[in-house]
């Protein structure tokens, strides 16, 4: 069985070379479902390659022999071990879009793992082509979304380490942004991740010392409550940098969580006393470093509908006025 997937995983990596030039989009699809296949493929055209694969060893394997951009899971396949998958790739392939797929059955298990925001969308099968192009649509636009989130995470580290009483850690941090890159560049195009962990280790101490510079940052940031900024130097952007670069860092993803209940506190107090500016802020900030969460649409709604009212506040009714009585008195 594993020589059968060891080679199942080498045939995919030479096919993908011979075929990367007529593709601009890989993606993988776990499931046995030829209809559902059929119509991903549909709707993503010549745009991109489809590989089927049916268990999940198989699928972390195509997706370490190559870049690809979105994953599908049907979890009638995954059943058990769903949570555990979508939480090692969402770690190891930051900017990889993962979809579920599956009946009702199955969407009742993508409950948790939609609501943490791990899993992006639940696609229900059978599934038509309208629908099947709708959801791939989405999910390569968001993966344009995490390339870009990624992108402003190493600006706002810039950033951070810009100021001069901070310029002692610009060297480290660049180190580690060159760590991070490297370690993606192995994740993405080879079979083997121990090339990566070598490249990790080798500068271990120098990623270390940059993210206690930024996590001290972050701390002090939480202390004074400065949750957000327009320079994106509050307690927010800081823990999410942390994340970014080590998703493994527990003090900084509970800091990231409680920045993030607190800054959506806010916005739900500046919703009530009726100030949209500061509450669209709050949304905004929230939704730069966990846009998926689930309070956002809920609060985006309420901020519209009532920037409507404000714009077009209801005109109270003026009843008209009573017609005069006839003289009914004899002549």
């Amino acid at each position: 069985m594993a020589l059968s997937v060891a080679q199942d995983i080498a045939d995919s990596a030479r096919n993908r070379t011979a075929r990367t030039a007529a593709s601009k989009h890989d993606i993988v699809l776990l499931s046995t479902d030829p209809a559902l296949r059929a119509a991903i493929q549909g709707a993503l055209g010549h745009t991109a390659t489809v590989w089927c694969v049916s268990n999940a060893q198989h699928a972390v394997g195509t997706l370490l022999a190559g870049r690809c951009v979105v994953f599908v899971a049907d979890l009638k396949l995954i059943p058990q071990e769903h949570a555990a998958l979508f939480a090692r790739l969402a770690e190891q392939f930051p900017d990889l879009v993962l979809l579920a797929a599956g009946g009702r059955e199955e969407e009742r298990l993508a409950r948790s793992l939609l609501s943490s925001g791990l899993v992006y969308r639940f696609l229900h099968t059978p599934v038509s082509n309208a629908r099947a192009t709708s959801f791939m649509e989405a999910a390569l636009r968001r993966h344009g979304e995490l390339k870009a989130l990624q992108t402003n995470m190493l600006t706002t580290m810039k950033i951070i380490v810009g100021k001069p009483r901070w310029s002692i850690g610009v060297t480290a941090a660049i180190a580690l942004i060159a760590v991070v890159a490297a370690a993606a560049f192995f994740h993405f195009r080879s079979p083997s991740v121990a090339d990566m962990h070598t490249v990790a280790a080798d500068s271990s101490s120098t990623a270390s010392a940059a993210l206690e510079e930024l996590l001290g940052n972050a701390r002090a940031q939480m202390a004074a409550r400065h949750f957000i900024s327009p320079d994106h130097r509050g307690a927010l952007d800081l823990y999410a940098a942390v994340v970014q670069l080590d998703s493994s860092n527990a003090e900084a993803q509970a800091g990231l969580q409680q920045a993030v209940d607190a800054v959506l506190a806010d916005a739900e107090t500046s919703l009530r006393s009726r100030d949209v500016a500061r509450a669209l802020e709050d949304i905004a900030a929230v939704k730069r470093v966990r846009p998926t969460h689930a309070r956002l649409p809920m609060l985006e709604s309420r901020a519209a509908q009532l920037s409507l009212s404000k714009r077009y506040p209801k005109v109270k009714a003026v009843a008209p006025p009573k017609p005069a009585l006839a003289n009914s008195s004899p002549t």
